[in-house]
């Protein structure tokens, strides 16, 4: 008995890092509550800074000296640039945020890459894949189909937004057919395959195009690499199973309308249809709007500012609009992280970004064609990670980050081994400086807290919550909206309402309905000059607000009395 007891206790310790791993990635996977703006994301990046903090913390807290090779090199030099681009962007505290969560993600990295052998490494990811992906669809279809909880595209799964699950699968599903090929025990293998059938299920209903386009062309690419490589069929035909899992899914979906909401089949159809053509047209717009706004500002408007300064550059109203930027909707990424970062940290910021991508394509192209069977999978996982990551948000969601920054690790650890990597820059820590790590999870539950009296300012219309909320974070730019709006509305306070949206308007200073606002607030004042300035700076971007024009020239006829 006491034998027994100190094995499990030895086991208990060796796999315990395993253990906690596991648990942080079911959670993360399927947390959401309803008590915040973002229901889904706010709670999943607590957790995401917290548990980096603390593993990032346990693994280097007795190191003096840190050695990075070529995408180390490279990372630092990012970090430059988003530390210098800090200095001029309006919104510094989300700035701050991406700074903090860039800096950690890194670390988490290194740690996985220098603590961690490269074996137990692939194993954390598949097991850590399997669990996460049984806790998100076991989530799923209880909410579902046994709950029946009413869902739209913001709250599609545990994941949040409809297209954020694509993000996930796009590392998942090529790492869940690998560990159907390792499997060795018959009803491990028959719950993989049903996890792997279920996720597939997830992705059709959600019918993200993105990923399916990506991981099918993605695992083209090493079926031809491992047929011209070997010669032989035989090696190379597991190579096409996603292909088979993803166009019978597209089929049956689509034509026997499996789906309830008929998803896949709009999806598919579409692109027989003019509108859809026009969206795309829409899709080219935003990119083209994106580099014409980097140009314009060659060192960048500031890391993690795309949202607040591109309505500038969106052309709104016209036949060459970015998508969703008006007076009822914001844009809050390009869906291209290349274009993001170009937009944010100007040419060379974001030519160093491209650079980073680009080896880590790299490491794990040379990893497939010289290392095992697995190195393919994880160029799978990979292609399509990036592929996605240049028409959507891939790598702004904590779900998507925790799971990319493991299989990077993975793949830079077998690169370094393959290769032979012989370079090295050391770089000396000052003594204490790991302590600032603990400012992640501090400001990170203070901007939760924000979060959370915010949400509840809103919908109980309680100014006392939202001004509650600007002590946890006066940088919240949502809180300082629906204060001013509240203000104005439940108690026609005038002034208050102006003051709290001039302050929103240093954080946000092309908002249109912000400066709809402040416009409107001036005109009630009897500020006419202001109001007039306000107008003009609005009518500048967006010549054809109606609204706008129509108080423009009632200013106008002001200005010319008093005159």
């Amino acid at each position: 008995m006491r034998n027994t007891v100190l094995v499990s206790k030895q086991f208990f310790i060796e796999y315990k890092s395993t253990t906690i791993f596991l648990i942080v990635g079911a959670l993360i996977s399927i947390l959401h509550i309803n008590v915040f703006y973002y229901s889904h994301d706010t709670p999943k990046w607590v957790v995401f800074d917290l548990f980096l903090s603390a593993y990032a913390l346990f693994c280097m807290g007795g190191r003096r000296v840190l050695s990075f090779s070529y995408i180390g090199c490279f990372v630092l030099i990012i970090l430059y640039f988003m530390l210098l681009s800090l200095v001029w962007s309006p919104h510094k505290v989300a700035g701050l945020e991406f700074i903090l969560r860039f800096v950690l993600t890194f670390l988490f990295g290194y740690c996985l890459i220098v603590c961690e052998s490269e074996k137990k490494l692939w194993h954390l990811l598949m097991i850590l894949v399997l669990v996460s992906a049984f806790a998100f669809s076991t989530v799923f279809m209880i909410e579902h189909y046994v709950m029946k909880i009413t869902y739209n595209v913001g709250n599609f799964s545990p994941i949040g937004f409809m297209n954020n699950a694509g993000q996930v699968f796009n590392i998942w599903i090529p790492v869940l057919v690998a560990y159907c090929f390792q499997a060795r025990n018959r009803k491990v293998l028959i719950l993989s395959i049903i996890i792997l059938l279920l996720i597939v299920h997830v992705l059709m209903e959600a019918a993200t195009r993105a990923t399916i386009v990506g991981l099918m062309i993605s695992e083209l690419v090493v079926f031809f690499i491992v047929l011209v490589k070997s010669r032989s069929f035989k090696q190379s035909i597991r190579f096409i199973l996603i292909n088979i899992l993803l166009l019978s899914g597209c089929l049956v979906y689509s034509f026997l309308n499996v789906s309830s909401t008929d998803r896949m089949y709009d999806k598919l159809t579409s692109f027989t249809d003019s509108q859809t053509y026009k969206g795309m047209g829409s899709r080219y717009d935003m990119f083209v709007n994106t580099w014409e706004m980097a140009k314009d500002n060659p060192l960048g408007v500031g890391v993690n500012n795309f949202e607040y300064i591109h309505p500038k550059y969106a052309f709104p109203g016209t036949d060459h609009a970015s998508p969703m930027v008006s007076e009822k909707v914001i844009l809050r990424t390009p869906h291209n992280i290349i274009l993001k970062m170009y937009s944010e940290l100007g040419i060379i910021g974001g030519t160093f970004f491209a650079f980073l991508l680009m080896c880590l394509f790299f490491c794990a192209f040379y990893n497939a064609l010289k290392g095992e069977i697995y190195d393919k999978w994880l160029l799978i996982a990979t292609m399509s990670t990036l592929f996605h990551s240049l028409l959507s948000a891939v790598f702004l969601t904590p779900v998507s980050l925790f799971f990319s920054s493991i299989l990077f690790a993975v793949i830079i650890k077998r690169f370094y081994i393959n290769f032979n990597v012989r370079f090295e820059i050391a770089v000396k820590i000052p003594r204490g400086a790991y302590v600032l790590l603990l400012l992640v999870p501090a400001m990170s539950l203070s901007w939760m807290a924000s979060e959370f009296y915010a949400f509840r300012g809103l919908v109980r219309q309680d100014i006392s919550d939202l001004e509650l909320s600007l002590k946890f974070n006066s940088s919240n730019d949502r809180a300082l909206y629906n204060l001013s709006q509240i203000r104005w509305y439940r108690f026609k306070d005038s002034k208050g309402s102006l003051k709290n949206i001039d302050e929103f308007l240093s954080l946000y200073p092309y908002h249109i309905s912000g400066l709809m606002i402040k416009a409107e607030r001036q005109w009630l004042l009897k500020d006419y000059i202001g109001a007039n300035y306000t107008l003009s700076k609005l009518l500048s971007f967006y010549p054809k607000f109606d609204r706008a024009k129509r108080l423009h020239f009632m200013v106008n006829q002001h200005l010319r009395k008093t005159t």
